[in-house]
């Protein structure tokens, strides 16, 4: 049986049956076996072990396992019944959890409490001890970097939706600042989400509604509002479409927002609904990102790319609808990254993104309502802003932007018209989209934490994996590959900051390769195994490097402004094929082992691509405008045979198997699925995991291994108010 190595000694556990519950790492075994729980799941059984035996009413369970916060009963109800399920119990069973009627719970196993002797390990490798790395019968051991070419070009992976009021936050980190923080500017926790799967959440400028986007399980996406601490309304009904940008009215009574026929459409309509349901009107076409309606209601401002080529324009509609208005004209690539009126309608704040060269420059500029040369009201700082609104009567503005020091996205206040920075929170959490309400006294973040799991299989059996590493850092066990000796590449945070490590398929060796390299993400290793390529932001923008397997001989490859992405060396050893979007989209790029020559190959718009081991075919995938969805071609290099065409929509990974006959991918579902080349259905080789997703996967040299890393994003949005 394989225990855990990762405890000190006199960590406590508490086994019952044939289960194993370790509290510090958060990990569930069966028989040895780890088993995937999401967050809450896990804090529910850990309760009812803690308490075993005793009856534990439903108001002491919300209260002990969300701390001062609303959540309907409803809401316990299904992690009880998803707790079940993984401890193999059925509705009549009363082997563990016996349900008392009309008043709570009791946990009926007898739990026995164990500590163990152990010794330390590195902090970032929780891992199972594992059987030498021939993974015979039993199947022996084997988890938004954001650059990984995902459906949604804006950077926005929408997942399944769904929300309870709730506490996420405790006080020891609601509380924390940076030393530079102003005494009186503190947040407290007003009420939070915990279901872990919001995206894309605001709040009314009254505080009274929530709007957020919502997945069914055929990954058809919905509206809902909610009022907060009371019903929650479907605005929309799900359907095979995209939404993103959701914003009120100043009123409150209407809801903008985009919607795009698929996620891998980064250009949307805009509409707007009556907040608590009706018809929704079309406002605007071509737009894409960043609704902000203006304090009176009359107009909306909206981001427009291509409006000429090469540029984007910042440009305001009539609420209503009616022509656009250009306000302002960026030339490609600069970014806009927020958008926000100032509360008396004079002007617009907006956060920039400009490459420079010493790498990329975020900044906040002013725009005059009725045109003119922006001001500067934050000058240019090294790390990404990700959100940014005004605060009422011009009091400055707060932002969501990454903590230099940390690497984390935090919430920040800023002065005016001074620029002065002030930290508002200093911990674990990630901080995105931001808004405010009308009197500055609530705002409203989006919250991610992350929970990664990385798997090695027999590969010929993907069903039997069994899990090596845990990590919960954004990026962990990501960006997965193999060197020539069966060796497993891997990347590793630890607070924001990402290395490349090394280790054997048994999870044994660890050994780092990088340092300094800021971020990691798709690597890969040449055919012949001579070098190790991969995207990393060390020298100031995401850019091509190569070393060898060992670490050696660092060297940058690529000087683009462009985005560049899934390096892939030929089999001959001479080229590396790669993605850019020098032209506002990905589009496939070549150049030699050396750096020189680069050129690119295709102008034709793709997303995820893949060499096949002979060298000879590429597989990619790209959205068909006719069928209004995500295929895959497959094409010969040379141009010698005609390509073929392939229904299906990868996620976030496309690979050849190594035999060359097969395409592995991602597939909505959470797990890799298998499409034969030469024809025929596609069949799943993993079982899903519930509530994780495959995000990335890597098959060893002649195909022995395969490794995957499962992710679970918890995204809930926080309400704070601001003193």
């Amino acid at each position: 049986m394989h225990d855990l190595v990762a405890p000190l000694h006199g960590r406590r556990f508490y086994t019952f049956g044939p289960f194993r519950l370790d509290p510090a790492n958060r990990l569930l075994l069966r028989d040895g076996q780890a088993l995937p729980l999401t967050a809450k799941v896990f804090d529910v059984l850990l309760y009812f072990a803690e308490n075993n035996g005793r009856l534990l009413k439903k108001e002491e369970i919300l209260q002990s396992v969300w701390p001062e916060s609303f959540v309907e009963e409803g809401n316990l109800a299904r992690h009880v019944s998803t707790l079940r399920k993984i401890l193999g119990e059925g509705p009549k069973d009363r082997t563990y959890i016996v349900t008392v009627s009309g008043r709570g719970y009791r946990f009926v196993a007898p739990v026995c409490t164990a500590t163990d002797g152990g010794f330390a390990k590195p902090e970032h490798l929780q891992r199972l001890e594992a059987a030498p790395p021939e993974l015979s019968t039993a199947g022996d051991p084997a988890r938004e970097s954001r650059w990984r070419p995902t459906r949604g070009v804006l950077g926005f992976t929408i997942a399944a939706l769904g929300i309870a009021v709730a506490a996420l936050v405790t006080a020891q980190w609601i509380r924390a600042r940076s030393p530079a923080a102003n005494p009186r500017d503190s947040l407290s926790l007003e009420w939070g989400t915990n279901t872990g799967d919001v995206y894309g959440p605001t709040i009314s400028r009254d505080g009274t509604y929530l709007a957020y986007i919502w997945l069914t399980p055929a990954q058809h996406q919905g509206v809902r509002v909610r009022e907060v601490g009371g019903n929650t309304i479907d605005v929309i009904p799900p359907g095979p479409v995209q939404y993103w940008g959701l914003r009120f009215s100043p009123r409150g009574d209407f809801l903008y927002y985009l919607i795009a026929e698929r996620a891998s459409n980064a250009i949307g309509t805009l509409y707007r609904v009556p907040t608590l349901g009706g018809r929704p009107e079309r406002i605007l076409e071509n737009v894409n990102a960043h609704i902000a309606p203006s304090p009176d209601g009359q107009s909306v401002a909206i981001l427009r790319y291509n409006a000429a080529p090469g540029s984007a324009a910042i440009m305001t509609v009539g609420s209503a609808g009616g022509a656009a208005r250009t306000l302002m004209t960026l030339e490609r690539p600069v970014v806009v990254q927020a958008l926000d009126w100032a509360p008396d309608g004079r002007s617009l704040l907006c956060a920039l993104k400009r490459p420079t060269p010493d790498g990329d420059r975020w900044h906040v500029v002013e725009i005059p309502a009725g045109g003119g040369s922006p001001s500067m009201i934050l000058p240019p700082r090294p790390t990404k802003i990700i959100s940014a609104a005004w605060l009422p009567e011009r009091q400055g503005f707060l932002m969501t932007a990454i903590d230099r020091e940390s690497g984390l996205s935090q919430i920040w206040r800023i002065g005016y018209p001074n620029g002065v920075e002030r930290r508002l929170t200093n911990d674990l959490h990630e901080y995105k989209d931001l808004t405010v309400t009308a009197d500055g006294r609530t705002l409203l973040v989006q919250s991610l934490r992350h929970l990664t799991q990385l798997w090695i299989t027999a590969a010929a059996d993907g069903n039997q994996a069994k899990q090596i590493a845990s990590g919960t850092a954004q990026g962990a066990y990501d960006a997965l590959a193999w060197t020539a000796d069966s060796q497993l590449l891997y990347n590793w945070s630890d607070r924001g900051f990402h290395e490349m490590w090394r280790m054997g398929a048994d999870g044994r060796e660890q050994h780092q390769l990088t340092v300094d390299a800021r971020e990691i993400a798709d690597t890969s290793v040449a055919p012949n195994g001579r070098f190790v390529f991969f995207v990393s932001t060390r020298s100031g923008s995401r850019q091509i490097w190569r070393m060898g397997p060992d670490g050696e001989g660092l060297r940058q490859l690529t000087h683009m402004k462009a985005l560049v992405s899934s390096p892939i060396a030929s089999a001959n050893g001479q080229w590396v094929y790669f993605t850019a979007d020098e032209r506002g989209f990905l589009t496939l790029w070549k150049m030699t082992i050396d750096g020189g020559s680069v050129a690119e190959v295709s102008d034709q718009a793709i997303e995820l691509i893949d060499l096949s081991p002979d060298g000879k075919r590429l597989a990619y995938s790209y959205r068909d405008s006719d069928r209004k969805s995500l295929r895959v071609a497959v094409v010969a290099l040379d141009g010698t045979a005609p390509a073929r065409y392939f229904d299906i929509e990868p996620t976030f990974a496309l690979r050849w198997t190594p035999d060359g006959r097969e395409l592995a991918f991602t597939h909505e579902q959470g797990n890799i699925w298998i499409q034969p080349v030469d024809g025929g259905s596609p069949y799943a080789l993993t079982q899903v995991h519930p509530s994780f997703k495959v995000v990335t996967f890597a098959w060893s040299p002649a195909g022995r291994y395969l490794a995957y890393t499962l992710m679970e994003d918890s995204v809930d949005a926080i309400a704070f108010k601001l003193k």
